[in-house]
């Protein structure tokens, strides 16, 4: 055998065990991707006046999740709570302002997970504003189906 046919079956053998190596590796799925609408309604006390305030409206989530190829699974989430309103005992008004991207890894399987994200309530007409600690809550189960819900919780004063 010549040498040259030798070096060909050589290089022909090594691409073929490059190309079988590729084949074990871990393979991300297709991203996954939820358009929904998440209704919110809390109260909270509001420390600078003590007067509770009813916050309600809808929170906008775009989720998407990936599964990683080794097991676990990327939940991406991105909020917007455009049109969430507060209301005091009081008559005073309130706007929940967030615009809000979260990233998570869970394991595979039946997983949950709570991102605890601090934003403002913004008061109107000479009202103190609020932190508020708004929870997101993200399960996954077994299936890879995707739920979140939202709570607005523990206000502090401005």
């Amino acid at each position: 055998m010549s040498s040259s046919r030798k070096s060909g079956s050589w290089l022909l053998g090594m691409i073929a065990m490059a190309m079988l190596g590729l084949t074990c590796l871990p393979i991300a799925t297709a991203e996954v991707v939820t358009n929904e609408v998440v209704p919110i309604a809390a109260v909270v006390s509001d420390p600078c006046t003590g007067e509770d305030v009813f916050v309600e409206g809808n929170a906008h989530l775009l989720e998407r999740t990936t599964a990683d190829g080794n097991g676990g699974i990327r939940v991406g989430v991105h909020i917007n709570t455009s049109r969430t309103t507060g209301t005091g005992s009081s008559g005073a008004k309130y706007q929940l302002s967030l615009v809000q991207n979260v990233e998570a890894n869970l394991n595979h399987g039946a997983s949950e997970i709570t991102i605890i994200i601090r934003t403002k309530l913004v008061a109107q007409r000479g009202h103190n504003d609020l932190d508020v600690d708004v929870h997101l809550h993200i399960t996954v189960d077994a299936r890879g189906n995707l739920r979140s819900s939202l709570d607005v919780q523990g206000a502090t004063c401005q």
